[in-house]
């Protein structure tokens, strides 16, 4: 879980404290806190000076097709956008500091994600399960693939990683069976265990020239043996 300055928790009263805007969506009393989204919403723009969408603010908004989230925007909560699962795009506002673990877990429509420069992580599940997103940018800056963050993305086709990354947590990319390429800089210190299992299409892991060896230890650090045959040097 990332340590983070800002209050995306919800407590019991928070609720009962809150304000609500005209589309039903109840903030605190500063507005800088989004609380909860109204759960019949399909499109909404999340008011100027919002710095925390809230953990499971517009969970199970199965309806919401559209959201803009303003540049004022630092923290995306816990399961924020959980089983959105008509949201097909987002963009992503470059204020953003954190998205935290399962964000967009289970947003099934999800196809495409631009990911701000600010972040440092992609936090565990954060797209775990969001069956259609087909390619992934990984910003430069961002040092940790957390634990099954791409977790059964089906249609996920290319992978390319900063050489900003040292760590490829467990289960990343496991079961993303429509994967064929990953680009792995030399930069990475770390490919925990099961990875990349389960991806059936995967042709080829990139790596820098003369890198073999290196990678090859690697990968057996943590039991990756089988990807070996894999690796390709550019």
């Amino acid at each position: 879980m990332m340590v983070h300055k800002y209050d995306a928790n919800i407590k019991p009263n928070d609720i009962q404290e809150g304000v609500r805007d005209e589309y039903g969506c109840i903030y605190s009393s500063d507005w800088k806190r989004l609380l909860k989204a109204d759960g019949c919403l399909e499109k909404y723009t999340v008011r100027d000076g919002t710095e925390v969408v809230c953990n499971e603010a517009f969970k199970d908004c199965v309806s919401l097709h559209t959201v803009v989230l303003p540049n004022t925007v630092k923290v995306l909560g816990v399961r924020a956008f959980e089983e959105c699962n008509s949201l097909e795009n987002i963009e992503l506002p470059s204020s953003l500091e954190y998205i935290l673990d399962g964000a967009f877990r289970d947003c099934m429509s999800l196809q495409t994600v631009i990911l701000p420069s600010s972040l440092t992580a992609i936090s565990s599940s954060l797209f775990r399960y969001c069956t259609a997103l087909q390619t992934i940018v990984v910003p430069y800056g961002v040092d940790t693939i957390e634990y099954k963050a791409f977790c059964g993305c089906l249609a996920l086709r290319t992978v390319v990683l900063p050489d900003s990354v040292t760590t490829i947590g467990d289960e990343a990319f496991r079961g993303c069976i429509s994967l064929q390429s990953v680009v792995i800089p030399d930069s990475v210190t770390t490919i925990r265990v099961w990875a990349l299992s389960g991806c059936s299409s995967l042709r080829s892991i990139i790596m820098p020239k003369g890198k073999r060896n290196y990678f090859e230890q690697l990968l057996k650090e943590y039991h990756n043996d089988d990807l070996i045959p894999y690796l390709k040097e550019v």
